[in-house]
């Protein structure tokens, strides 16, 4: 019997296409419906370092993968990553046991000698996520979600950064392995890691472009191998192509579940894309009335600054004015100051006189002559404190003609 060793790949081009797989993973989808076995879905294998609690939430685990990598998703049109289906030959899983015991060790081999060639051909912390089906008719298929990366130069200035790249991986592929072809290099891979860690018998299938083979769908194979199982007595060479045909079958069933997840997911891409140009259009016209009211608002307020500054501009010339005015007071002040200074200077040394000789002469004059020259003291007193506060500022000077004059009286 021959034994072999098969990889199909599909590029992951957007998250709703991923979500698609988790679906699957999860069985949601409608293709679950038909060829799932509900009461063996909990024996199925997953794994993921991203996602231990729950490594079915690819979306999650994705997201997870880029925090803890620091990757970041390429340019415009560019894969998010590949999802990577690894194939063994049923017939070798039986030979150890059920094709559907999660503790086979074929199964167990399979399922972990796979996510070890994935870790080697994309990078150690590519692998997102893992899982093995039991639940479905057929088995050895393996499904792998891939982010490989590499570190982008940056242009004018920026620094490099990682990014996922999933053409870059295949082209290293395909370079390691001399192939004409990415994914024939692909297959030449697996199949070696498989023969080396999961059974030596295991092969490579030949090439498309050798055989002419053309892939069959999942439901003519299932009928295929119905009649296989029961003609499993005749040891014949039929028998033998028939199980070599196993691998094929398996392959097949992986590439319609990976169309029919694309088509799903291609619609709901295009769903999400009408939205999304919906939303833009309001966004726009909500946008564009924002713009209209905030230059009204700015005009209105550009009004207002001129205002302003056409008052600013007048009250300055007020202010100029004022202290012209002022200034011109303040010249007229300090003249009258001088001037009332130089007419009480001698009027001040007379007053001191007359006093000196009034203190002299005080006690011999009479009564009445007392009291009339004590009034004059008084007022020459009075005159001397006014000038004093006239110097000081407490007062400001006033006509001189408003001055006080002594009164005459007769002393006799």
């Amino acid at each position: 019997m021959t034994l072999f060793a098969a990889v199909r790949v599909a590029r992951i081009q957007s998250i709703t296409q991923l979500r698609q797989i988790e679906s699957h993973g999860l069985r949601k989808d409608e293709a679950s419906a038909k060829r799932v076995d509900p009461s063996r879905t909990s024996l199925n294998l997953s794994e993921s370092r991203y996602s231990p609690e729950d490594p079915l939430q690819l979306v999650q685990a994705f997201k997870a993968f880029k925090t803890a990598t620091g990757a970041s998703e390429g340019g415009k049109n560019a894969a998010l990553g590949l999802h990577v289906l690894c194939v063994v030959s049923p017939g070798l899983i039986t030979e150890a046991g059920d094709l559907h015991n999660p503790n086979n060790p074929v199964n167990r081999r399979a399922f972990e000698q796979s996510q070890e060639w994935a870790r080697r051909t994309f990078g150690p912390d590519s692998l997102v996520a893992a899982r093995m089906d039991m639940d479905e008719t057929g088995g050895g298929v393996v499904d792998l979600i891939v982010c490989p990366t590499s570190i982008k130069q940056g242009g004018r200035g920026r620094k490099p950064k990682l990014t996922i790249s999933v053409r870059e991986a295949l082209a290293q592929v395909q370079k390691e392995h001399g192939a004409k072809r990415s994914y024939s290099a692909l297959q030449d891979s697996w199949a070696n890691h498989a023969r080396e860690h999961v059974d030596e018998r295991l092969q490579r299938g030949e090439p498309k472009s050798e055989t002419g083979r053309v892939h069959v769908v999942a439901d003519i194979l299932r009928a295929a191998d119905a009649e296989r199982v029961a003609s499993a007595q005749a040891r014949t060479k039929a028998e033998e192509a028939l199980k070599a045909t196993e691998s094929f079958r398996a392959m097949a069933e992986a590439e319609a579940r990976t169309a029919s997840e694309a088509t799903a997911a291609a619609q709901h891409e295009r769903a999400y894309l009408r939205e999304r140009a919906e939303g833009l259009k309001v966004w726009e016209d909500q946008t564009a009335q924002e713009i209209d009211r905030k230059e009204a608002a700015l005009t209105l307020r550009e009004h207002e600054v001129q205002r302003a500054e056409a008052a600013l501009a007048g009250r300055a010339v007020e202010i100029e004015r004022q202290e012209r005015v002022l200034a011109t007071e303040r010249t007229r002040l300090e003249k009258l100051a001088a001037a009332y200074e130089r007419l009480t200077k001698p009027l001040l040394s007379f007053a001191r006189d007359v006093k000196r000789w009034a203190d002299d002469f005080r006690t011999l004059l009479p009564e009445r002559a007392r009291d009339a020259f004590d009034s004059s003291v008084a007022i020459l007193q009075r005159l001397d404190d006014e000038t004093a506060e006239i110097r000081e500022g407490k007062k400001e000077v006033g006509p001189v003609e408003s001055a006080p004059r002594p009164q005459s009286r007769r002393l006799w």
